[in-house]
């Protein structure tokens, strides 16, 4: 198997996993690394007594595979498969060695191991991710796995009284005072890059408006000026962003919006250009309407935009606006490869002289209706988790930027299967 082809089924997320690209890696030969772990059977093997009852996983077992998973968790995250032999090379290497014994009733396996370590591992790991993995649809028997993200509330532990773990090299250690301290700077450290982010997008977004608003003064009744930015809970570590992002790979197959226009964004546009820590993009740039999206080397996503017009302004357009991006911001952080890393985002918006926002009909369904000058309000960050999870996140996302306008909405709100 060519390293390319596997590097590129790690970085999709479990759900999109078959069985054909399990079977590939167990035959491939590949190695353990900081990242990948196989395990052939649960640790109690042949006595455990899911093996005989299908019932239960035993405790040894369960803190086995706990371990692991914090060790994953308190380093860089990783992926664990459950069914796959391995053999150790002459260079020390534990290399995968095709499929071991399938697990009996798989499916309720993985939600029985799923509600254990949740149980154990403290504090709960966030986007902790175990699918079954079965041969051909309607088997009961087949395979696990893990999927576990860097997590920025390291250090986890296992059991009462806590024990913790760290991934050196292909191995599951037990966390030093030194690794503690570590993990606790590294984490503080992402925290305080999130929230540097987050304010600087907030402080270039007003002066931006307030310069555009002096400009066209005049020219309209009405402004409204809107940001949406997504940061991810980790530094994505991207270099020369800007050679990279107008490649094939950045292209979206279909944009979805919760408005009926055409979808405007795509991350293969001729027209990016470097800027400073990443690239950016105008949009339509008119007197009317317009903006600018930039992607930044640590993954943050952002648009910022306005509309000016005479007339009431729809919601939905500033709702569909940040659907857009979220979007792309995950499939960019799946060409990444950073597909267990959450993206956090925030909505907001500043009106401008006076502004009436009007009910639409399409999607939603209003109670009230407003009239707004020089109004400026935010929503609540909110997470992007699994790709899996983004219609209902997509939507609570749309529910609270109406919210910001004014406006209350029935969910849940048509968008399109991600």
């Amino acid at each position: 198997m060519e390293t390319v082809a596997f590097e590129q089924i790690l970085q999709r997320p479990i759900e999109e996993w078959s069985f054909a690209d399990l079977k590939a890696i167990a035959d491939a030969q590949v190695p353990e690394t900081v990242n990948l772990e196989f395990k052939a059977d649960f640790e109690a093997g042949a006595e455990e007594p899911w093996r005989k009852r299908g019932d239960k996983i035993s405790p040894r077992s369960r803190d086995a595979l706990a371990a692991e998973i914090v060790a994953f968790a308190n380093a860089y995250g990783g992926v664990l498969l459950l069914g796959i032999s391995e053999k150790r090379h002459d260079d020390g290497q534990h290399l995968s060695d095709g499929l071991a014994s399938k697990i009996p009733a798989i499916h309720k396996c993985a939600q029985s191991l799923n509600d254990a370590l949740n149980g154990i591992i403290d504090p709960p790991i966030g986007m902790l991710s175990v699918k079954a993995i079965v041969e051909n649809s309607g088997d009961e028997d087949g395979y696990l796995v893990i999927r576990v993200p860097p997590s920025n509330l390291a250090p986890h532990g296992v059991g009462k009284p806590a024990r913790a773990y760290v991934r050196r090299g292909a191995s599951s250690d037990p966390m030093t005072m030194r690794d503690l301290q570590h993990v606790f700077w590294e984490a503080r450290t992402e925290i305080d890059r999130i929230e540097k982010r987050f304010s600087k997008q907030r402080e270039d977004f007003h002066r931006w408006s307030t310069e555009t608003a002096d400009r066209n003064q005049g020219k309209h009744q009405s402004s409204v000026f809107y940001r949406v930015t997504l940061v991810p809970d980790r530094h994505y570590g991207v270099t020369r962003l800007h050679e990279q992002i107008g490649k094939e790979g950045f292209g979206i197959a279909r944009t979805p919006s919760l408005s009926d226009k055409a979808a405007a964004l795509s991350f293969n546009s001729l027209d990016w250009r470097p800027a400073a820590g990443g690239a950016k993009v105008k949009e339509h740039p008119n007197e009317n309407f317009g903006g600018e999206i930039q992607v930044f080397n640590d993954g943050t996503v952002n648009r910022i935009g306005f509309v000016n017009r005479t007339g009431p302004h729809l919601p939905v357009w500033y709702a569909g606006a940040a659907v857009e991006l979220a979007y792309n911001a995950l499939r960019f952080r799946q060409t990444m490869g950073a597909v267990d890393i959450p993206m956090i985002a925030e909505f907001e918006y500043i009106a401008h002289r006076q502004v009436t926002f009007v009910p639409g009909e399409r999607y939603f369904a209003f109670t009230t209706d407003i009239t707004g000058t020089g109004s400026s309000q935010s929503t609540d960050r909110l997470e992007f988790g699994r790709s899996a999870t983004f219609n209902d996140t997509a939507s609570l996302f749309a529910a609270e930027i109406f919210a910001a306008l004014g406006f209350s909405m029935e969910l849940p709100v048509k968008v399109p299967d991600f």
